[in-house]
C-alpha cells in the first residue's frame, strides 16, 4: 500500500501544474477527481467541515462533498453523473492529521447513490449547510488490514 502527497496526485494524473496546495478535499480536473479524506477528524474542527466520511464495509464507501453544495451543484456533476461523463474518481485516506500529509491510494470508485442532507448544529437551523452525501462501490475491496487499521 502507498502513500502519496497531493503534489504526487497532481503529478501522477499528469495534471498540467501542480495545484496539491489547492486540492482541500477533492477537485475534478481533465476526467478524474482525486477525493483525500483524514478519516478520524479533530473534533475541533469547525462544524461544517466535521464531514462524516466512512467505510460502510471494505467494498463502499460513503463519502460527503464540501459543504454549500446541493444535489445541482456544477461541481459535483460529474461524480453524480460518472457513468456519462467517464470520470475516474480515486480514493486517498489517513487515518488523522498525526500521519502527515501523505495519503494511502485506496482505489478508484464507482458512485452508487447520493443524497443531498445538511451538516452543521443539528439543533441550531442557522447553523446547517446543504451538503451532498455519496455513497461509492470501491473498485476492489480495501485490504483487510488497511481497512481494520483505519477505522479503528
Amino acid at each position: 500500500m502507498r502513500k502519496y502527497t497531493r503534489r504526487d496526485v497532481c503529478r501522477l494524473l499528469r495534471w498540467d501544474r501542480d495545484e496539491g496546495s489547492t486540492v482541500n478535499g477533492y477537485r475534478v480536473k481533465h476526467g478524474t477527481c482525486p477525493i483525500f479524506v483524514t478519516y478520524h477528524k479533530d473534533e475541533e474542527l469547525q462544524y461544517t467541515i466535521q464531514y462524516q466520511d466512512q467505510f460502510v464495509n471494505r467494498h463502499q464507501f460513503s463519502w460527503m462533498t464540501r459543504s454549500q453544495r446541493r444535489l445541482s451543484s456544477a461541481e459535483i456533476q460529474p461524480i453524480l453523473n460518472q457513468a456519462a461523463s467517464g470520470l475516474e474518481i480515486h480514493l486517498f485516506v489517513k487515518k488523522g492529521d498525526d500521519e502527515g500529509a501523505a495519503h494511502y491510494y485506496l482505489g478508484r470508485m464507482r458512485t452508487l447513490t447520493a443524497v443531498e442532507t445538511v451538516i452543521g448544529d443539528k439543533g441550531d437551523p442557522s447553523r446547517q449547510k446543504p451538503i451532498v452525501n455519496v455513497r461509492f462501490a470501491m473498485e476492489e475491496a480495501v485490504r483487510e488490514d488497511v481497512f481494520g487499521y483505519l477505522v479503528e
